[in-house]
């Protein structure tokens, strides 16, 4: 079907709002579905937030407690790192086999 070649003003106005009217439905639909697309998706999003930021803070807060508790204990636990190294346990072996050899010693004297 050929489009009529002389078209009165008053008809080619109408076919114009025509063609504008469906180029808006066209526009506004694209529109909703994508600003229904970034709300879902935005939704979800502010839902995975609302979960795992107090996840992530109370881990780190779990954390800094034990590190703040870890470094006042008496000795007690794994040594903090850069503090007696890791022989730190062959040292004291050491050391209480001298001072027994030095009982030893001081007892058959």
């Amino acid at each position: 079907m050929r489009v009529p070649r002389h078209v009165s003003p008053a008809a080619a106005r109408r076919r114009s709002l025509l063609v504008d009217a469906l180029l808006g439905v066209a526009i506004g639909i694209c529109a909703i579905v994508i600003a229904a697309g970034i709300g879902v998706v935005g939704f979800f999003a502010f839902l995975v937030i609302l979960i795992i930021a107090p996840w992530y803070l109370l881990e780190g807060g779990l954390r800094s407690a034990r590190r703040r508790r870890g470094s006042t204990r008496s000795g007690r636990g794994r040594p903090r790192v850069g503090s007696r190294g890791a022989d730190a346990g062959e040292d004291r072996d050491r050391r209480h086999h001298r001072q027994l050899d030095a009982e030893r010693r001081g007892d058959a004297q």
